[in-house]
């Protein structure tokens, strides 16, 4: 009798942890959360981006700028973002690098980077 009231114990806590693992996948991420991951992104590979630049050639305020931010209802990727970076002091050209948040995996991903002339 004790070991069968033991075995209904051990389904019932393997089925709550597959439920609650099922449940977990499920569950997005709040636009905040999201956010804040592509913030830590972008403020690391702004950090990268200087890297082997000559001190005298980058520009006074480095940033970078998100000059497009979408979110879709039924696809892959829940939002993607296009963001310049202004690295350069006398150079008139931009690294502009798009990125994209997984649903399924919670995760941003960059797909593109390019260097653009801006031209002013």
């Amino acid at each position: 009798m004790l070991i069968q009231a033991d075995m209904h114990r051990v389904v019932r806590v393997l089925l709550t942890a597959a439920f609650a693992a099922q449940l977990g996948c499920a569950v997005q991420d709040s636009d905040t959360t999201i956010r804040n991951k592509l913030t830590a992104i972008l403020d690391n590979d702004l950090k990268l981006a200087v890297e082997g630049i000559k001190p005298e050639g980058l520009s006074d305020s480095l940033h970078y700028v998100i000059i497009n931010y979408e979110s879709f209802e039924k696809s892959q990727y829940r939002i993607k973002a296009e963001v310049e970076f202004h690295l350069f002091k006398t150079v008139r050209v931009v690294l502009r690098r798009k990125y994209r948040y997984h649903r399924d995996k919670g995760m941003w991903e960059r797909y593109t980077n390019e260097y653009v002339f801006t031209g002013e």
